[in-house]
């Protein structure tokens, strides 16, 4: 599949969404590489897996039984949907409430999933952004639902701008706006409230 999440399919997208929480990258990828080899990475081969092999196949995720029956449930739900294809009619508030009617989906995995899975004009509003944000101080005045419509907005309402602006705050959270920050080389430490304050001073 195109675009900066790695996956090859919107149902992979929607397997790694659920995975990824409380977890990391390199962890889901071994993961999906055994579920791979296991199902074909199939909806109806994973909906319909033991729960006990499902979730040592996931094990390298973290929270793993819990895992397995959420992805158990979302895999069903997915092949019962009618798929990539039959979700994709849904309009995407529709869509988004469905999403969230599923076990173990909330706001920001339901984003994720609207933008990198169907490429629905939504932005992501995660902890890396709520993080950079304010730290920078740059989005004091808005929170939640406010937050990413106003990112959205200054993507221009689109999906293709939202996907790349969401994967410029998770990499330079990452390099720099860590949960311990790097400020000295940060590009954006000239406007940032917390690089020039005496906690960032006394570190």
């Amino acid at each position: 599949m195109p675009g900066w999440w790695p996956a090859e399919s919107g149902y992979e997208v929607l397997v790694g969404a659920l995975l990824i929480q409380q977890s990391r990258w390199q962890q889901v990828e071994r993961s999906l590489v055994r579920l791979r080899a296991e199902t074909g990475l199939q909806p109806h081969a994973i909906a319909s897996a033991p729960e006990g092999a499902l979730a040592e196949w996931i094990r390298p995720s973290g929270f793993n039984r819990q895992k397995a029956v959420r992805l158990r449930a979302l895999s069903h739900w997915w092949s019962q949907s009618g798929g990539e294809d039959g979700l994709g009619d849904v309009a995407t508030p529709q869509l988004r409430d469905a999403l969230l009617a599923q076990p173990g989906i909330g706001p920001e995995t339901a984003d994720a999933i609207l933008l990198y899975a169907f490429g629905r004009p939504v932005f992501v509003v995660d902890a890396y952004l709520k993080r950079l944000l304010a730290r920078t101080g740059l989005g004091a005045a808005a929170t939640g639902t406010d937050l990413g419509s106003q990112c959205l907005k200054a993507c221009g309402e689109t999906a293709a701008c939202s996907r790349k602006a969401h994967a410029q705050v998770v990499v330079h959270a990452q390099s720099y706006c860590r949960k311990q920050p790097v400020c000295l080389p940060c590009p954006l430490a000239g406007v940032c409230a917390y690089a020039g304050s005496s906690m960032a001073a006394s570190r």
